[in-house]
């Protein structure tokens, strides 16, 4: 609507508009943050657990290497 069509609202309801525009306003403001907190919550924890899962996959991997060598140690000894 064009504001000259437009009637003119008693200056309470304009009052009462203006404070649900504020309210709503604030209440979007939240809804975002907490959705850009929790995001950044999930990034950093599938972060840690990639890196626990990467370490736990290292250490594997040395262990096994050790049981080679051990095994291979084994072996000659026997012969």
């Amino acid at each position: 609507m064009n504001k000259k069509n437009q009637k003119k609202k008693p200056k309470e309801e304009q009052e009462e508009e203006e404070q649900q525009k504020k309210k709503n306003k604030k209440k979007r403001r939240r809804q975002r943050r907490k959705r850009k907190r929790r995001r950044t919550r999930t990034r950093r924890r599938k972060k840690k657990k990639k890196g626990k899962k990467e370490e736990e996959e290292e250490e594997e991997q040395e262990q096994e290497e050790e049981r080679r060598r051990r095994k291979k140690i084994t072996r000659r000894t026997r012969t």
